[in-house]
């Protein structure tokens, strides 16, 4: 069902001659309680970012290379190697790439096809995986990424110029 959303996806762009951002319908578990509820975050006043209350951290709202509209993200994302994402991270006094842990902390457990609250990051490319600044233990060119489509965590060559996820940028303790 994922490929077919995929490949249905991108045949409408080709036809249409435009390139898509690859958001996926997001799809939840009737039968589950939502582990990310909408209350669980804090929007700033121009609600570019939003704090989680559980966790203290502060996101920003879009992938980098999305911008906010002022009600959703949108553009295209930036696909990048792990030493990109650090350089983009540094690139922006006060924000940072989370640990995998602190994104994992994002994943919604009863959605699929796009594990994260709608809400708190609409647009979020549900095909991309987002680096983390956390490596692989015992296996130094490997570093965590975490898959928001598939809802887990993952793992991407940090050395391989032609590996690439997304960006997601964090603050916070």
């Amino acid at each position: 069902m994922y490929i077919a959303k995929i490949t249905l996806t991108l045949m409408t762009a080709v036809l249409l001659g435009t390139t898509p951002t690859l958001t996926m319908a997001q799809e939840c578990n009737p039968n589950m309680v939502k582990t990310k509820p909408d209350t669980r975050y804090v929007y700033n006043a121009a609600g570019d970012w939003v704090t989680d209350t559980a966790t203290g951290l502060t996101w920003k709202r879009c992938v980098e290379g999305m911008h906010w509209t002022g009600e959703t993200c949108e553009g295209r994302f930036i696909n990048t190697t792990w030493n990109g994402a650090l350089e983009k991270a540094a690139a922006q006094p006060g924000w940072r790439l989370p640990n995998v842990k602190e994104l994992e902390s994002l994943l919604e457990g009863a959605c699929y096809d796009n594990s994260i609250n709608e809400k708190a990051f609409p647009g979020t490319p549900g095909i991309a995986d987002a680096w983390s600044a956390t490596p692989v233990v015992r296996i130094d060119y490997l570093a965590w990424a975490v898959d928001f489509g598939g809802g887990r965590p993952s793992w991407g060559d940090k050395l391989d110029y032609n590996y690439y996820h997304s960006v997601r940028l964090v603050r916070g303790p």
